[in-house]
């Protein structure tokens, strides 16, 4: 179970050493030479710890990266703790992540097609578990449609 000292630690950390961002999905991710840390932070939160080589600086470095709704649950919890700096990365990731548009599980909630206009039909199909939803405008145009191109042929 996380304590309030284990979130205290974590908001100091990634204060001073995360980074809260959205790049697909939210994410959360910590850099290290020293591993200890963030694998305590995987321990805590999940998520994954990797060594990323950096021929550059001679050395490597270790990587903590938490990504999807785990990382957006760290970032609101974490958030009255922050510092300014890293409050304002985490509004701009939660902000960037709520105007995206509907993937998996959320297209299920989008009430609009990609035209604007509403779903208000469903259509079954034989051999299909679930209906699909649709507007009735798009499918009177595709109906019309179809009905052009059979009467257009010989």
């Amino acid at each position: 179970m996380i304590t309030t000292r284990d979130l205290a630690w974590t908001a100091g950390f990634l204060d001073g050493e995360g980074s809260f961002l959205w790049a697909g999905s939210l994410r959360v991710v910590a850099t290290q030479v020293d591993r200890w840390a963030l694998d305590r932070l995987a321990m805590l939160y999940g998520g994954s710890v990797c060594w990323c080589p950096r021929p550059s600086i001679g050395r490597g470095i270790h990587q903590w990266s938490l990504s999807g709704r785990r990382a957006g649950g760290l970032m609101l919890t974490l958030y009255t703790m922050m510092s300014l700096k890293r409050r304002l990365q985490i509004r701009t990731a939660i902000d960037r992540w709520r105007a995206r548009p509907g993937q998996g599980r959320v297209n299920r909630a989008k009430t609009l097609c990609p035209q604007g206009h509403p779903y208000d039909m469903k259509v079954y199909r034989p051999g299909r578990a679930r209906a699909e939803r649709r507007c009735r405008r798009c499918e009177n145009a595709r109906r019309q449609k179809n009905r052009m191109n059979l009467r257009s042929l010989p």
